[in-house]
């Protein structure tokens, strides 16, 4: 089961923190995509195709730097 979608989720929550000038919170949700992303590469989290997450699951940690608000 694919857990791309947990990253997706922090990462739009990101995005609203800092539109709306929540900065901290935005910080604080970026790290957490981090931790997500670890987690899935350290789990091997596998996808229904048989594909490691962990190359999406980097992707999407990386768009959220790349996608700071600041």
């Amino acid at each position: 089961m694919t857990q791309h979608w947990m990253i997706d989720v922090l990462l739009d929550l990101s995005q609203c923190a800092r539109e709306h000038q929540y900065a901290a919170l935005g910080e604080v949700l970026d790290d957490a995509i981090l931790v997500a992303a670890a987690e899935f590469r350290q789990r091997g989290a596998v996808s229904d195709t048989g594909e490691g997450d962990d190359a999406q699951a980097g992707d999407r940690a990386g768009d959220a730097e790349g996608h700071s608000l600041r």
